[in-house]
Parts: structure tokens; sequence; C-alpha cells
């Protein structure tokens, strides 16, 4: 009876670390849509328990995205998520530190309670393996308090959660909450048709029913998930599953009905599902055939437990009882020398035990004894301690008096230390501050200068070349009005519509020199009418998106920001061939940010330093402070997300 709830309490995790056949094939998104990414996240979940492996490799692409673009939701998930996974490879400290790097993201979405009680329920699992019973407890309950709250007693988590309260208290030997939240577990599971969790349940229900002893109920939920783990293809459930069905079977006295069980449980062995899950069918199957009279077959088994056993260091325990086993078998066959062998290696066996068991008895008598006598050395430097206390109770004033001296000069020179200390790293500071705010100041100068000689280009433009290209219209017009050639007269249309183009492109070459709509209105109306500009020429389509308050800006910043995007939009129209692009002009917690992409031709990263637009536009970027990243690769487009703390831009 005990073999099978030692085997059992593993089953959750055992049915999860097994790859079936169904796969979920995902791509990282082109573009920063985070219900996008969401839904990725949560198509990559759904490998957690059958193939947590490939679960972990579609989630690394979307967490790195996701903190790309300081999206804290995807974040909080995607650990969330690997943290699952992880679990379910058995791998508890590394799940444990991807739900405590998950928790500050989760705690940001609030209104993602569901996310809130998987972290919770994830987290506490772990802890239970390692046998915090108080830890896994307050986790678990915390996630119910989640649950409870928002109403999410229907959900996949809240499953989950009963899944492992469960277990929690068959650890505590509370059988009959154990059972109530199986139940609950499993209503929800066959509710939403959850066939992982339907094995998890099915399993652990079997193995409750045997210790209530209830051997009908447990032999039904057995067979339930071991028909589920073979249609789910779960290998190592279904190698758990047929041992303890077998071990049910032998242990009720049928030990023939019990050999295919541990047989086949045996032949699902591979590569992929190491031989370590099989201990227990081979033990059991040694102990099978001998009771059943085929003492070759047992010998077979009997040295395979062994040497596994030995090979794996696992299951120790069960050595001494195969040979046993063995002796019995060959006395059985009146084979006494053999019998004797086997009896002398038990006995040795036993022995080893034994002595290192006696080596720990002697250890610790020594140390009792080593303890025993520095009792005593201390006994006697307490009686020498006390003879000389009277010597040093005669001391203790004047030596008081020179020690409070010292400690006040002591204090006096460490506080005049730390005093020039913080004065050093105040000037160093202020040093760093004002060669910060004349880089601001340089460049501010130079971004003026560079407005100003834009301004007086774009007058020149507009007035000076602008006015004479009006003038030579007009006079083109007027000799057309008198000349009635019909030849000419086509001729003379061809020339006034290229002047009126010509026109045009000046007007608008002025027109981005000199933004005087800035002037007028906010960033936001500026960036609309810009955008509008350029999908009305039908050459690009620009989606523009803009979220948080924008009009808090000073207008210099605004200019900035519009020059910024008027560049990229520009390198995109001249380079990347491009028929869609999107601009993302976020403000959010003091951060202005800044995500430019397309679909354009890309080009190879290697070669980004090269290019004198990228150049100037990093320059910009990092004299004010900020971060900018360029993502692009040849045939697929071109992402820029660039990055300014607001604070820091005050000054410009």
């Amino acid at each position: 009876m005990k073999s099978i709830v030692l085997y059992f309490f593993a089953f959750i995790l055992l049915i999860s670390t097994s790859s079936g056949q169904e796969q979920i094939t995902t791509q990282v998104p082109p573009f920063t849509d985070t219900n996008r990414i969401l839904a990725h996240i949560n198509n990559a979940a759904a490998l957690e328990r059958l193939n947590p492996d490939s679960c972990i490799s579609l989630l690394m692409p979307l967490l790195q995205l996701s903190r790309q673009q300081g999206f804290n939701h995807g974040i909080g998930a995607a650990l969330t998520h690997m943290g699952l996974a992880n679990m379910a490879k058995g791998a508890a400290d590394s799940a444990i530190f991807n739900y405590t790097m998950a928790m500050p993201y989760v705690a940001q979405c609030s209104y993602d309670p569901e996310l809130t009680a998987l972290l919770y329920t994830g987290i506490g699992f772990p802890w239970l393996r390692k046998n915090n019973f108080a830890l896994a407890s307050s986790y678990f309950y915390k996630a119910l308090q989640v649950i409870t709250d928002n109403s999410l007693q229907e959900t996949a988590t809240a499953g989950h959660l009963y899944l492992d309260l469960g277990v929690l208290w068959w650890l505590l030997r509370r059988y009959d909450l154990t059972k109530s939240y199986f139940l609950r577990s499993e209503q929800l599971a066959v509710k939403q048709h959850d066939t992982a969790a339907l094995i998890a349940v099915y399993g652990n229900l079997g193995t409750l029913y045997y210790n209530m002893h209830d051997v009908n109920k447990s032999n039904a939920y057995m067979q339930y998930a071991l028909l589920l783990a073979e249609k789910k293809q779960v290998i190592r459930a279904q190698q758990q599953i047929l041992a303890n069905l077998g071990t049910t079977l032998r242990q009720e006295g049928n030990a023939a009905a019990a050999i295919p069980y541990f047989e086949k449980a045996i032949s699902l062995a591979d590569d992929a599902h190491a031989y370590q899950h099989n201990l227990q069918s081979y033990y059991n199957l040694s102990f099978a055939y001998y009771e059943t009279g085929n003492y070759q077959k047992a010998k077979e088994y009997v040295l395979s437990t062994v040497r596994k056993s030995e090979e794996l260091d696992m299951d120790k325990e069960h050595i001494g009882e195969a040979m046993q086993v063995m002796a019995g078998i060959y006395e059985k066959e009146k084979n006494y020398k053999e019998a004797n062998k086997w009896l002398n290696k038990y006995l040795d066996y036993i022995q080893n035990i034994l002595e290192k068991e006696a080596d720990s008895s002697i250890n610790k008598l020594e140390d009792n004894y080593r303890i025993s006598e520095k009792d005593k050395q201390i006994a006697q430097k307490q009686l020498l301690l006390s003879k000389r206390e009277l010597e040093i109770k005669n001391k203790n004033t004047w030596i008081g008096g020179i020690s409070g001296g010292l400690l006040l000069l002591g204090m006096l020179l460490f506080i005049a230390i730390r005093a020039g200390r913080h004065k050093q790293y105040l000037h160093d500071m202020q040093i760093r501050n004002m060669e910060q705010e004349k880089e601001l100041g340089y460049l501010k100068a130079m971004m003026d200068g560079e407005e100003k000689e834009r301004a007086r280009l774009a007058r020149e433009l507009h007035d000076g070349i602008g006015g004479m290209l009006v003038s030579a219209k007009m006079g083109l017009g007027a000799i057309r009005e008198t000349n009635t050639d019909a030849n000419n007269a086509v001729s003379l249309d061809d020339v006034i519509r290229l002047l009126n183009d010509t026109a045009a492109e000046v007007r608008q070459t002025a027109h981005n020199l000199m933004p005087d709509i800035l002037m007028k209105y906010s960033l936001k109306d500026a960036l609309l009418l810009y955008c509008a500009d350029i999908n009305t020429g039908g050459q690009l389509e620009i989606d523009l998106q803009l979220h948080g308050r924008l009009e808090d800006m000073s207008k210099s910043v605004e200019l900035i920001f519009y020059r910024i995007a008027q560049e990229l939009v520009q390198n995109i129209i001249k380079h990347a061939q491009a028929t869609h692009a999107v601009i993302q002009v976020i403000q959010d917690q003091g951060r202005l940010n800044l995500i430019v992409e397309d679909n354009g031709v890309g080009f190879d990263q290697a070669e980004v330093d090269k290019g004198f637009g990228l150049q100037n536009l990093q320059f910009r970027v990092q004299a004010l402070q900020g971060y900018i990243s360029v993502t692009s690769a040849k045939g697929k487009g071109t992402s820029v997300y660039i990055e300014f703390d607001l604070e820091k831009l005050k000054n410009v």
C-alpha cells in the first residue's frame, strides 16, 4: 500500500513531462500589437503540460519582444507560463526563478486577476514539492482569494488550483479535503474539455480511493486516466498508471493479472522517457514472477532491479528485498550454493547498511564526547574568569573612560571622512550635471541653428524661387493665349504642367523645412496632418497611433520629436520601398516612446553604422540621453524604437 502513495504524489508533474504528438507553432508578430503578443503567449501556453520544452522555446522570443516594447502584461504572462513549463519538467528551482521574476510585472496588471491567480498557484507547487507546506499553502490561498474576489471559480486556473490544494491536503493526511478538491477540479476539467488536467485528476483520484480501501473506484479512475494518457500519447503518465494498476493487483493477491501491466510500462521506456520511471515495475515484476512460479523471469527482473537501482542511485530500499527473492528462488530450485551466495550478498548489504548506521552512531558519540570535554574546559575557564573578575572590575572605570574617548574620537573621524566623501561625491555629480547641461546646451544651440537655417531656406524657396515659378507660369499662360498654333499650345501646356509640379514640390520642401503648424497647433495635430499628407500622395500608407497626454510637452521637445519622426518617414520613402508603415507615439509614466516600423526591403544590421541618416538620428537621440534600437533584416522590414526620459528633456 505504501509504495502506491509514494509513487503517485509526483503524478501531476510526471504527466506533464511527456511529449505527445500535438504541436502548436507560432511566430513573433512583425508589429508591436500587444493583443497579438498576448494571443501568441496563450498559444504557446497550450503546450506547457504536453511539451514544456517547446513551450519555453516559443515563449522566449515573445518575452524578449514584450521587454523591448515595455509591455508589462506580456512580460508577466510569458514568465508565469515559463515557470509552469519548467515545473512540468520537474525543474522546481528554475520555476521559482521564473515566478519571482514575473511578480513585479504581474502586480502591475490588476486588470487581469486570472494571471495573478495563476502566478500564485504556480509558485505554490514547487514549494509543496520541497515540503515547505506553510509557504505553499500561503500562495495557494492567496490564489483562492483572488479567484473568489473576482468570480473566477469556473476558469482553468481554478481547476489547476483545486488539484494542487488536493495534493497539499493529501500530504497532510486530510483525505476528506483532498477528495473534495479533486472532485471540484474534475468537474471543471470535464466542463472545459481539458484532457491533460483530467489525466492528473483521474490518476490521483484512483490512488486516493485505493488508500481509502475502495478498490472498484480506484481501478475505474486509473483506467480512465490510462485511456486518456494513451489517447494523448503522454508516455510517462502511462508508465506511472500502469505500474500503479499492477501494484494494486499484486497487493490484492492477483500477481498473474499484474504482470502485463508492469511489462507494458517497461516497454514504453525510450531515450525521451528514462528508465528511472520503471524501477517500480522492475521490482514488482520480480515478485510477481516469483509468486507465480516463473523463477527464470523472476531472476531476470531481480538482476535488472539491482543493476538499474545502482546505476541510477535510486530506490536503494528495493535492493535488499530483491536479493532475498533471488535467494528464495535458488532455494526452491534446490541450488543451495547460489541461494547461499545471494543470501551472503543480502547479509553483506545489510551489514554495510548497519556499519554506516554504526559509523553514524559512533560519530554522534564522539561528537557528544567532544562536547562534554568542551563543557569541562568551559567550566575551568569560567573558574579562572571568576578569579580575575575582581581585578577586571577595578580597571573597568578608567578603561571605560579611555574607550569612551577613543569611541568619540573615532566617531568624529568617521563623520569627518564621510562628510568629505559626500562632499566629493556631490562635487563629482555637479561636474557631471554641468557637462550634461553643456552638452544639451550645445545640442540645443546646434538645433536652433539648424532650425534658423531651415527657416531661411524655406523663406527663400517660398518667397524667392516660388514667386519666380509663379511669375514664369503666368508669363507662359499669357503667351499661350496669344498663340493660336495648336502644336505650340500643346508644348506650352506641358511646360506649364512641369512648372506646376515644380512649384508644388518647392512648397512641400519649404513646409518640411519650416513646419509652421507646430507654432499654431499641437504635436498630435502636426503628426496627424503630416501623415495624412503622406497618405494622400499614395506612395506610402501610414498608420499613426497616439497614446498618452502629448499636450504636456514643451514646443522645443515637440519640434525635436517631429523632426525625428519626419526623418524616419523620409528614410522609409527614400530607401525602404515599403507600402505600409506604423508609427506609435506613447507617453506614459514620465517616458516618451516613438516606434516606427515598415514592411519594406530592410537591410543588413552590420551596415547600420555606415548610413549617414541613421548616424545623425543616433547622435540626436543619444545627445538627449535617450535610447534607440534599430532592428532590421533583408526582406523583413525595419523597426526603430526610441525612448526619452521627459524629466531629462525639461531643460531642452
